[in-house]
């Protein structure tokens, strides 16, 4: 039954220009073994980060109004799918990950990932939200000037990584993107948010492939 809600959720917001879903597969999986069982994978670290752009100016943040308690969050989420989480914690060594072009450049995200040291078999999950606001511009097209229309755009992105490393070896890292679009009135603040609806369905597509092989090894 989650799963029918989690695609109908998926159906419903796609079939509109905003929002939309982009999805990267960064590692191939491939090398996953052919069984997994929840039980042996740690989940005990995880990364959120919020990042805000003004026209061509990124100004890195942390100070968005988002969830304060985005651990239990996650923690509910995972938990629904079999996971056993002693506690989770916002691991310090992934604060780079704030840095969108980071993220972006698949080469140096693998790169920087594959440093990263987790004991036995662990899923970080890595939570990302990220703002762009800028005047809203109409016009143009080769018939008039483009003016400002006395709006702000805002283009806001709600993403989700799994990363997933046996023994050590960074064995799955996947990305799901939400993307969605406000305009507001020039000066009018909006209200940043990560639904649990929206945390639950970028968090099912993300970790689909692994769900499948703990299947199997059930």
């Amino acid at each position: 039954m989650k799963n029918l809600v989690v695609y109908a959720s998926l159906f419903l917001l796609n079939s509109c220009v905003h929002p939309y879903f982009t999805q990267k597969r960064l590692v191939n999986d491939r090398s996953l073994p052919h069984r997994l069982n929840a039980e042996y994978i740690d989940i005990s670290s995880f990364h959120f980060s919020a990042g805000q752009r003004i026209g061509s100016k990124r100004i890195i943040s942390d100070t968005l109004q988002l969830p304060d308690k985005m651990d239990s969050i996650i923690a509910v989420t995972l938990k629904e799918y079999g996971f056993s989480i002693d506690s989770l914690v916002n691991e310090s060594s992934l604060a780079l990950l704030i840095d969108p072009s980071l993220r972006w450049n698949r080469r140096r995200l693998i790169e920087f990932m594959r440093t990263q040291r987790f004991e036995g078999n662990t899923m970080v999950p890595i939570v990302c939200y990220n703002v762009s606001l800028e005047p809203e511009k109409s016009g143009g097209g080769g018939i008039g000037p483009i003016y400002e229309t006395g709006n702000d755009r805002y283009l806001i992105g709600q993403q989700i990584y799994i990363a997933y490393y046996e023994n050590g070896e960074l064995l799955y890292l996947r990305n799901i993107s939400r993307w969605d679009e406000k305009i507001v009135p020039s000066g009018t603040p909006i209200t940043h948010e990560f639904p649990q609806e929206v945390l639950d369905t970028l968090m099912h597509i993300a970790l689909e492939p692994l769900l499948k092989q703990m299947e199997k090894g059930r």
